[in-house]
């Protein structure tokens, strides 16, 4: 999504080349066969996506991966074909890196609430499934679209689940 790929090429000398070079960019293969943006020559898609396979950064992944040990890419569908979150697991502690799953704590409240020209059931299933185990591990929730800090994590309610914002720090 171009919200979040902005800074990954550059312009030097007149030519587009990673900004991180030496980085690996992750892409689940369905975002890359499915993404809107792909018939849209103007777009970020290609603006950044072919430099950075051009140049050996960008890796296409069939589904969930193990990135490294205690982090791993889960599918997450719905915002896009081949969305995807990240869960991060250290000490028996989960943290979840959410991505477009959610874009605002009224969307956590209820679930069914989605932007226009979304795959609704996708992201439902996707909501619902990230809903389950972050209440279950007491997960620490990461958002790009959350008012800043973007931290925060779930609770139960009468008929639902809420968005409880947290501070960064020791005292969280």
């Amino acid at each position: 999504h171009f919200d979040h790929i902005m800074g990954a090429t550059m312009e030097r000398q007149g030519r587009r080349v990673p900004t991180f070079p030496r980085a690996r960019y992750l892409l689940l293969q369905e975002e890359w066969t499915g993404a809107p943006d792909r018939e849209q020559p103007q777009s970020a898609f290609h603006l950044h996506l072919p430099v950075l396979q051009e140049h050996h950064c960008l890796e296409l992944i069939p589904g969930e991966y193990e990135i490294a040990p205690g982090i791993r890419m889960i599918p997450a569908p719905g915002e896009s074909p081949g969305h995807a979150i990240i869960r991060m697991e250290s000490e028996e502690k989960t943290a979840f890196y959410l991505g477009d799953l959610f874009h605002h704590p009224a969307e956590v409240a209820h679930l069914d609430w989605t932007p226009r020209f979304r795959d609704r059931e996708r992201l439902l299933a996707s909501r619902k499934a990230l809903v389950q185990e972050a209440l279950g591990t007491d997960a620490l929730l990461i958002s790009a679209h959350m008012l800043f800090p973007g931290l925060g994590k779930l609770r139960q309610q009468q008929g639902g689940v809420e968005w409880v914002a947290m501070k960064p720090g020791p005292e969280g």
